[in-house]
C-alpha cells in the first residue's frame, strides 16, 4: 500500500513538473504554410517590368523546440525554405507563451537569409492569441491594416493584414509585408527601397 501511495506522488509530481507545449495559432497557418510547395511571381512596382519569384525548396517540417532557454515551455515550430531574390532564405513560425501560467500566447513568422554580411532575419507576421480581430503589435512590429478584401496589381485578394516595422530601418531586408489568406505575401515592401506586388501565382493542393 505504502509503495502505490509513493508511485501515485511521484506519477503526480512528473505530471506537475512537465513542460508545457505552446502551438501555433492554427487561424495564422492559412496566410503562411504552404507545406505542398508553390510558387510567386512578383513585379518591382518602382521599376515596372522587373520580374522576380519566390518559390519553396525542400522539404517543409513540423517540429516542437525543446526548453531550451529554461523559459518554461517547448514551442512548435513550422519551418520552410524559400527563394527570392536569389537568395536562399526560410520561414519558421514559433509559438511563444506568456501571461500567468502562460495562457496567453503568440505566434511569430521569422524570415532569415544570409548573404556577405553574415545572418539576418526579420519578423514579418505575428498573431496574438489575445486580440487576433484587431491591431495590435509585437516587438517592433505594429498591424497596419486589417482588410476584408485588397487589389494588388489588378487582383483582388480577400482577408488581408497589413504587418509594418517600426521604424523601417530596425529591419534587415523587408520591413513590410501585405499577406493575404489563402495566398500568402501580395505586397512586400524594402530596406532598399523596392516594392514587389503578386502578379501571378500557384499553389500545389
Amino acid at each position: 500500500m505504502i509503495n502505490l501511495l509513493l508511485l501515485s506522488l511521484l506519477w503526480l509530481g512528473c505530471r506537475r513538473d512537465k513542460t508545457p507545449t505552446i502551438y501555433v495559432h492554427k487561424e495564422m497557418l492559412p496566410y503562411c504554410w504552404f507545406p505542398n510547395g508553390g510558387y510567386w511571381v512578383y513585379e518591382d512596382v518602382t521599376t515596372p517590368g522587373v520580374m522576380d519569384s519566390t518559390y519553396s525548396y525542400g522539404v517543409p517540417s513540423i517540429s516542437v523546440i525543446p526548453d531550451d532557454y529554461r523559459e518554461g515551455f517547448a514551442s512548435e515550430k513550422y519551418r520552410c525554405g524559400i527563394f527570392f531574390q536569389g537568395r536562399q532564405a526560410g520561414h519558421t513560425i514559433f509559438a511563444y507563451g506568456y501571461g500567468s501560467e502562460l495562457q496567453f500566447s503568440f505566434s511569430v513568422l521569422k524570415e532569415a537569409f544570409t548573404d556577405s554580411n553574415g545572418y539576418h532575419e526579420d519578423d514579418v507576421f505575428f498573431w496574438d492569441s489575445t486580440n487576433p480581430d484587431s491591431l495590435g503589435s509585437s516587438g517592433n512590429m505594429l498591424v497596419a491594416l486589417r482588410l476584408d478584401s485588397i487589389v494588388v496589381s489588378g487582383m483582388v485578394y480577400h482577408d488581408a493584414i497589413q504587418f509594418t516595422t517600426i521604424p523601417p530601418q530596425a529591419a534587415n531586408r523587408t520591413f513590410e509585408t501585405v499577406w493575404a489568406r489563402g495566398v500568402g505575401i501580395v505586397r512586400r515592401s524594402m530596406t532598399d527601397g523596392t516594392i514587389w506586388e503578386l502578379v501571378r501565382y500557384h499553389i500545389n493542393q
